[in-house]
């Protein structure tokens, strides 16, 4: 194996227990959770907008009187509670000694500014978002990644936590695939429990 692309949130880092922050802005612009998370998808992954331009794309698409601070509050909220899994930079930097490493995305302009304020991008030959790409990864972000980098597939490997997005759609266009399962919660797919597995 010569090219290892990791997918980022579940895969590489999560957020520490604290207030559910979709859920809050939902409340304040009068949303189910699902259709936030939907907008989310729809424009903030697939656009690079400020917090403070999502806030009012928020407003406008919902006639919301709630104020741009109030949404900004809680789009920041959770940003001090990003970590790295414990076992992400040992793992990068043996991984890396031999391989190429990628990282693809689907993210926000504030999923960028933690990527880059974790100091991962050394790691990483390239990294794809979705925010920059204006393509999630079920509309073909992979896709083009791999017909755009170069890549021989048949020497990549690709590492993530989602079934449809990190498993199904690289393995459909030719790429090896794993899902890392921390929580051992998928019986149904070959999976690794700790970027330590990877040879």
């Amino acid at each position: 194996m010569r090219n290892i692309v990791f997918d980022f949130w579940g895969t590489l880092a999560y957020l520490a227990p604290g207030p559910d922050f979709g859920e809050e802005i939902s409340k304040l612009v009068g949303l189910k959770k699902g259709g936030f998370h939907k907008l989310v998808i729809e424009h903030w992954f697939k656009r690079e907008l400020s917090q403070e331009e999502f806030a009012n794309l928020l407003i406008t698409n919902t006639n919301s009187q709630a104020s741009t601070e109030d949404i900004v509050y809680w789009i920041e909220n959770p940003l001090k509670r990003v970590r790295l899994y414990e076992d992400v930079i040992t793992s990068l930097e043996r991984l890396n000694r031999a391989n190429d490493l990628y990282l693809v995305s689907d993210t926000s302009t504030v999923g960028r500014n933690i990527i880059n304020s974790l100091g991962i991008r050394r790691y990483f030959q390239q990294v794809i978002l979705s925010c920059e790409s204006g393509i999630t990864k079920s509309e073909g972000l992979y896709d083009k990644f791999f017909r755009n980098s170069g890549l021989n597939i048949r020497d990549t490997l690709v590492v993530g936590n989602s079934p449809a997005l990190d498993y199904d759609i690289p393995i459909k266009l030719g790429v090896r695939a794993i899902l890392i399962d921390r929580e051992k919660k998928l019986t149904e797919y070959k999976t690794i429990h700790s970027l330590e597995e990877i040879e």
